[in-house]
């Protein structure tokens, strides 16, 4: 019983200690710029969507419609 408790224990201390995978570590990243970005966009007054640094640049809403639509992108290429 001991034996097993100790292997089961070590197993779960190794497993997170192991060097993760780049798709994991890119999800990681990703999932992380989306949490802020979200956050970033439920801060922003509604009324202010469409300001814009300067005239040539994108609005504060075009920025985030761009931002959905890559994820868009990106989901219909990782399928195939």
């Amino acid at each position: 019983m001991l034996a097993i408790l100790v292997s089961v224990t070590l197993s779960a201390a190794l497993a997170q200690n192991a060097p993760r995978s780049t798709s994991d570590s890119a999800r990681r990243h990703f999932v992380s710029v989306n949490r802020r970005v979200l956050e970033v966009a439920k801060d922003f007054p509604e009324d202010k969507h469409d300001f814009r640094l300067t005239p040539e640049m994108r609005s504060f809403g075009a920025v985030i419609v761009h931002i959905a639509s890559g994820h868009v992108y990106a989901a219909k290429a990782g399928r195939g």
